[in-house]
This record gives structure tokens, C-alpha cells and sequence, in this order.
């Protein structure tokens, strides 16, 4: 039986990590090496670590200072000596065929890819195709950045391809000369082009094993300066991954484009301060590259209008369609 390596980066996340751990030693795939990796944890998570290195012998532990996601990741990396490789974030859970499922169609030239349910306190969303489906690495990027160029202008979110390490096997040998960049938030951005371009297929399943869950103090739930900059850093560098491929580079210039758009509106709506510098370098990226924006994508093309010509008007916008979401929650 093939071995597969489960990676576990862990982080002040003890009230998440046995139901994590227990999720994964639960699989019905039993070939696996568990790799929890305590990154200079604060709290008990080195503890519990040890606690079931004892009690099962797949698992492994690393505790080492602290680096960051990026970091605890390439360690588990660098130590890891299954053929297949998953990774496991330790406030998440997943099904107990997790695993399993992914190697009914692994290969070593292919990534597999599931649908997973994004958790909230009151509510989950399923993210899935509704059928097994084969793409080439280039038509996979090209529908991930469709997707998300989608997204940004209003649209649902149902695709399960994602710029997430998480909710994939890849063959070990796509690591080879690639790791995560650390010191770098949205990490997986940076890596997910050039692991779908050393692929040579993606075969999406329609099963939703694993659970993403969405905590206030994740990253999902809290942005900041450097989360968004970083996002906008790693588009930049899908460009270059992309450039020998026009429909492609195309589509990472849009995401780029929507990115800092999205990151002026933070700004304008007062999460955060830009630099009077930097505003004005933003803005006149925008004009040089109003050939993004198209009226009917309204919600981008308000957004791009009103920054060029009124920052008043644009946070008297928000106010009203924050006004707006309150009282719909409130009455429905």
C-alpha cells in the first residue's frame, strides 16, 4: 500500500487540534505518515503533539521556534517520505475517507482535488463539482482564475479548485524544488500556479470531505495591510508563471487589477491607512489600466469610477450598502 504523508502545521490552535488529529488517524486509508509540526506553539498544542505521538506510531513531531505557516509547512517538507503528499490545516477536520478517495485516482503525474464545506458558526457551504472531472494544468488555472474573477464581481462561489494547499494530493516529486515562501500570508497563492503547471492533469471529485473552518482571528476572517499586500504580491508573481500562456496572463492582469481595487476600497471604507504615496501610484495604475473594467461588471466599475473621481462618494456607498446588509440580515 502506498504511504501518504499528511502534513500539520500547528499554531496556538488547542481547542481545534484532537479533533483535527483524531479526524485524520480516523481515515480508512491506514498507509499514512502524520506530520504535526508545533511552530514554537505558546499553548499546550507541543503537548498534545507528544501526547499522540505516543499513541500512534504514524506520527511524527517536529517542534521548532516559530516561522510562520510557510515555514512549519517546508519543515514537514523537508522530513516527509510518503509518496503522495496531503496537507491538513489543525483547526480543520476531515471525512474519514478523506484519503482514501484521493488515492482511487492518484498518479504520480496528477493532483486529485475535492470539494470541501467552508464553516461558519451558524452555517456551512458546500464548495463541489457535482461530477468527476479531468482538466489539463492550463485549463485548471484558467477555470480557477475565471472563477475568481467571477467572485469578485458578485458572483457564488461553488468551485472546489482552489488556491489552497489544503483539500488536495499531490505525487511528492512536484515539491522537489518548490516550497513555501516564508514570511508570507496567503502563502498558498504563491505556490499553487507552478504546482498546477508541474502537473499534467487535476481530476476534481465531487465529494466534500473536507471541513475549512472560518474562526474571526483566521486569516479569512481578518485582513490586514500585509495579508492584502502579500495577496497582491503573489498575483504578481502568477503573471510570471503564466506569461507564456496570453489567455492566462490575461486573466492573472484581471485578478491583479480586481486585487487592488479591493485593496483602495479597504482603505477607503477605513480598515486600514495607505500611504498618501501609495494612493496616488494606485490610482494611477488604475488609469493606466481602465481597459479592466467593464460596465457590466457594475460592481467593479463603480468601485473604479468612484475612486478615480470621489473618495467621499464612494464611503457614503459603502455606508449605505453596509446600512443595507444589516437591516436584510435583521429581517430575514
Amino acid at each position: 500500500m502506498t504511504l501518504v504523508s499528511v502534513i500539520v502545521p500547528v499554531y496556538k490552535i488547542e481547542d481545534y487540534l484532537r479533533k483535527c488529529v483524531d479526524s485524520i488517524l480516523a481515515q480508512t486509508y491506514k498507509n499514512l505518515e502524520i506530520i504535526l509540526i508545533d511552530d514554537g506553539s505558546p499553548d499546550n498544542c507541543g503537548n498534545i503533539c507528544d501526547e499522540y505521538a505516543l499513541l500512534d506510531k504514524r506520527i511524527k513531531v517536529i517542534h521548532k521556534e516559530n516561522g510562520g505557516l510557510s515555514d512549519a509547512r517546508n519543515a514537514g517538507l523537508d522530513i516527509c517520505t510518503g509518496e503522495y503528499i496531503a496537507f491538513v490545516d489543525s483547526d480543520d477536520w476531515v471525512d474519514k475517507d478523506y484519503i482514501a478517495t484521493f488515492m482511487e485516482y492518484a498518479q504520480p503525474d496528477t493532483i486529485v482535488c475535492c470539494g470541501y464545506k467552508r464553516i461558519y458558526f451558524n452555517k456551512s457551504i458546500h464548495h463541489r463539482m457535482y461530477e468527476i472531472q479531468e482538466f489539463t494544468s492550463v485549463e485548471t488555472i484558467k477555470i480557477q482564475q475565471e472563477q475568481e474573477i467571477a467572485v469578485s464581481t458578485g458572483a457564488s462561489n461553488i468551485n472546489p479548485i482552489t488556491n489552497a494547499a489544503w483539500n488536495k494530493l499531490y505525487p511528492k516529486k512536484l515539491f522537489d524544488d518548490i516550497r513555501f515562501p516564508v514570511g508570507k500570508v496567503y502563502e498558498d497563492i504563491y505556490v499553487c500556479f507552478e504546482l498546477f503547471l508541474k502537473s499534467q492533469r487535476v481530476v476534481v471529485l465531487p465529494n466534500t470531505t473536507y471541513n475549512y473552518l472560518c474562526r474571526e482571528s483566521s486569516i479569512c476572517g481578518s485582513p490586514s495591510v500585509k495579508s492584502i499586500k502579500d495577496s497582491i504580491d503573489a498575483r504578481l508573481k502568477q503573471e510570471k508563471d503564466v506569461r507564456v500562456y496570453p489567455e492566462l496572463l490575461k486573466n492573472a492582469h484581471k485578478l491583479t487589477f480586481n486585487s487592488r481595487i479591493g485593496f483602495y476600497s479597504g482603505y477607503v471604507r477605513g480598515f486600514y491607512n495607505i500611504e498618501k504615496d501609495e494612493r496616488e501610484q494606485l490610482k494611477e495604475y488604475f488609469r493606466e489600466n481602465s481597459n479592466m473594467v467593464s460596465i457590466r461588471e457594475w460592481k467593479l466599475f463603480t468601485k473604479y469610477h468612484l475612486i478615480l473621481r470621489s473618495n467621499i462618494a464612494l464611503k457614503y456607498l459603502f455606508k449605505i450598502w453596509d446600512c443595507y446588509k444589516r437591516v436584510r440580515c435583521t429581517v430575514f
